[in-house]
């Protein structure tokens, strides 16, 4: 079952998500927001696997909301009435942009391809390796292998105990796959195994020097070193 939620100031635009929605019974509404707020709320305590996003909100817009989201960011379609976003939408990973108004063919080839998105991302991540796309090869890098990963734009450096690989994949998108094998945010640009990590030490203003087992060092920034500390103590 997915978890979706719908964020848009407008009751009567949930509501028609929601009526489109309905014939998929593999999709489950957990949650109605009406602006970025309340959806960065529901990001942290929801935890939806898809979203639909509306741009202008009170208080707080989309891309706000999604600036705020958690370590395993959610598949989004953009929903909104104003067509110059959307660049913006797609340089923040959006599944796609659905301009208001549209119709029920529209909306599902969007639900299609965010579907797809989860589903690759499932299949890609299994038996404990990862399908690294390095250049015109693909190689089947061991997860429990990987140190950690650092984004290059919408690519990301995976490091490995044998070498490094440039990965085409946000760290967004790979840190949501590989929470489940312990990897956690060190910081905006990075991913860290926590597994790999020998010993962390407190630095200045609530940051975390994380030294791992190759030697390799990466900070983590104040706002996710609370969150670091967490993991490890439940990893222990």
């Amino acid at each position: 079952m997915i978890r979706a939620l719908l964020v848009d100031d407008e009751p009567v635009a949930r509501r028609g998500l929601r009526a489109l929605l309905e014939p998929h019974r593999d999709i489950t509404v957990v949650g109605e927001c009406r602006n970025g707020l309340e959806a960065r709320s529901a990001f942290a305590n929801l935890r939806p696997e898809l979203v639909f996003l509306d741009v202008k909100m009170p208080d707080l817009d989309g891309f706000g909301a999604l600036a705020t989201s958690t370590d395993t960011p959610p598949a989004v379609v953009f929903v909104t009435a104003f067509e110059e976003h959307a660049r913006r939408a797609f340089d923040v990973d959006a599944v796609d942009y659905l301009l208001k108004p549209f119709d029920r063919s529209r909306f599902e080839l969007a639900l299609s391809r965010a579907l797809n998105r989860l589903g690759s991302s499932e299949r890609n991540a299994r038996n404990g390796r990862l399908l690294i796309r390095d250049g015109r090869r693909l190689l089947g890098v061991e997860i429990d292998e990987i140190s950690h990963i650092v984004s290059r734009g919408n690519y990301a450096r995976v490091h490995t105990v044998n070498g490094t690989h440039l990965h085409r994949e946000p760290l967004g998108r790979l840190g949501a796959r590989l929470a489940a094998y312990g990897f956690t945010r060190a910081n905006r640009s990075s991913l860290v195994n926590r597994g790999h990590v020998a010993e962390v030490r407190p630095l200045a203003n609530g940051r975390q020097l994380i030294v791992l087992s190759s030697g390799a060092r990466l900070v983590s920034s104040r706002r996710m070193s609370s969150k670091l500390k967490e993991a490890m103590t439940r990893t222990k």
